[in-house]
């Protein structure tokens, strides 16, 4: 990045540049010009054997380290809250080669006519992971989103979100401890170098850096780095909350969708939710995952709940619970052959949970659909 970086800091020209053929006004040709694209173009050694690298004693003195931002700063800056999480990709946005998608300075970020693409870095709190799931796309081709935050989110900000989403795309080259970091069930602090931000859009594409470790040439830029302390807190659920971002929401049931809720046998020893009827013991259970015969399955729920919730006084919150709050709610609402009934839980208080928002409809009633999710465990890097 030390070329680009380079380029940027001599752009645009302090004199106007001569266009052969054409005859233009100084302040029209300097409205009108844009910075150079080019590219890197790297090959591999054709002799046998490793790579040889040149580690050299001194750093350039035209070379500059990555800005590390704050969330916060980026979000004033991009007004990346109002986007929603996950978002579509234009096609154009990854074959386009403008220079201006390769500059890791924030401060090239306004160009004529709005934002314009730009690079940054920062340091985050990987929350939540999700991979993309309706695709036909191989595992390892697929997206990844992120939400993340950081300790300037976290503080009190009432016009700023409490989470950012981040697109991974199939372009980003993770390496295997990153990789295994992003699909832990652990909370990691991940630093993102050269993130591409276009259209309130943070995504990771080709290019793009994640490490565990920050490196050890960068510059803060007055960022707050320090790390977070204490749970990480969700926005409420409100009139300003977005399709596909998290939120906390808590509130009374008063309404149980009964058209979808049903219950299955797994196994008590792997999981294996597919168990078929033991031919040999009539009632009785097989896993063929196991070999085993299963003598005492565990019961599986799904169940979607309609809530009565202080923050949406006039909107119908219809939540899919995970298992452990399926259990608690219904935990004393069994009957005696072990079935339960739907009145049961009506009126029953519903803790904080945290939630991804699926969707919104405003007619002919106010309505939001939101799917109880597991926020990562706070751990060390």
């Amino acid at each position: 990045m030390g070329l680009f970086s380079l380029i940027d800091s001599l752009w645009p020209p302090l004199m106007p540049l001569k266009i052969p053929g054409q005859s233009q006004d100084y302040e029209e040709m300097k409205a009108d010009q844009k910075p150079p694209s080019f590219c890197y173009i790297l090959t591999a050694c054709p002799e046998p054997g490793e790579v040889g690298i040149n580690v050299e004693s001194t750093i350039s003195n035209i070379y500059r380290p990555p800005s590390i931002h704050s969330l916060k700063d980026i979000l004033k800056v991009t007004s990346i809250f109002k986007i929603p999480f996950p978002f579509p990709f234009p096609e154009s946005l990854f074959i386009s080669h403008h220079f201006s998608y390769l500059c890791p300075s924030l401060s090239m970020v306004f160009q004529a006519g709005g934002v314009g693409a730009h690079r940054c870095s920062f340091h985050a709190r990987v929350i939540y992971q999700r991979l993309q799931l309706k695709s036909t796309l191989p595992v390892d081709q697929r997206e990844i989103w992120l939400m993340v935050t950081d300790a300037t989110l976290q503080s009190e900000n009432d016009d700023l979100p409490k989470t950012v989403p981040v697109c991974v795309t199939s372009s980003c080259v993770i390496t295997p401890e990153v990789m295994e970091a992003l699909t832990d069930a652990t909370s990691h602090t991940i630093f993102f170098k050269d993130v591409l931000q276009e259209n309130g859009r943070i995504i990771c594409v080709e290019r793009t850096v994640l490490m565990l470790q920050k490196p050890f040439l960068c510059t803060a830029d007055s960022a707050d780095t320090s790390e977070l302390t204490g749970p990480v807190i969700l926005d409420e659920l409100d009139s300003a909350t977005q399709v596909n971002s998290i939120c906390s929401i808590q509130g009374i049931v008063v309404g149980v969708n009964e058209n979808t809720a049903f219950s299955w046998p797994v196994c008590n020893r792997c999981g294996n939710g597919k168990l078929e009827q033991d031919p040999k013991n009539r009632g009785a259970f097989h896993c063929g995952r196991c070999a085993l015969a299963v003598a005492s399955p565990l019961v599986r729920m799904h169940l979607e709940v309609v809530l009565a919730c202080p923050s949406r006084p006039q909107t119908t919150v219809k939540v899919k619970l995970l298992q452990r709050s399926i259990s608690s709610l219904l935990r004393f609402s069994a009957s005696e052959d072990g079935t339960y009934e739907a009145k049961s839980v009506l009126g029953q208080p519903v803790g904080r949970l945290a939630c991804l928002v699926r969707a919104f409809t405003g007619r002919p009633t106010s309505c939001v659909a939101l799917e109880e999710i597991e926020l990562l465990r706070a751990g060390r890097n």
